[in-house]
């Protein structure tokens, strides 16, 4: 699988299931008021992530790196995936 895979996939989720459209993945936190998304929406989408792509989020990929940010929650799922 490809990062861009990765990316087409999460962007998908975010439109169809959260109402979020994104152009842009560089440093954009999905907490930012203009994006609109709560705390538990990120929840949800861990478990969305984990159950599509049959991986398992680990609490440190949650505290030691930015999973709001969507650029860094794509490198998460791809370093998962890849190993």
């Amino acid at each position: 699988m490809q990062k861009t895979d990765i990316i087409r996939d999460v962007t998908e989720i975010l439109k169809n299931k959260f109402n979020v459209q994104v152009e842009e993945i560089e440093h954009i936190s999905l907490l930012d008021p203009a994006i609109g998304m709560l705390p538990r929406d990120l929840f949800t989408l861990f478990f969305d992530l984990e159950s599509k792509y049959d991986i398992k989020f680990v609490e440190s990929d949650v505290l030691d790196k930015r999973f709001d940010y969507i650029d860094e929650l794509i490198d998460i799922v791809y370093q998962k995936i890849i190993r």
